[in-house]
């Protein structure tokens, strides 16, 4: 026999919904199921009080339109 636990969170229902769906169907192809619900994380402080802001990722435009225009000529 199987054993699954089935280890969710849910804001607004849909996960629980989904977690008792695979439960079910674990439990009808024979498993033994364990479902949990996981506690709210949200009023945990952060780990750092003093953190700087990240500067925006950027990138380069890509080269691929230039190196077409170069090659169109060679033919």
């Amino acid at each position: 026999m199987s054993k699954l636990a089935v280890i969710y969170h849910s804001a607004f229902g849909t996960s629980t919904q989904i977690a008792k769906a695979i439960a079910g169907a674990a439990e009808a192809a024979g498993a033994e199921v364990g479902v949990r619900k996981a506690a709210e994380l949200a009023h945990r402080r952060p780990r750092s009080t003093r953190t700087r802001p990240q500067p925006p990722v950027t990138r380069p435009p890509p080269t691929w339109p230039l190196q077409a225009l170069r090659t169109q000529g060679q033919g």
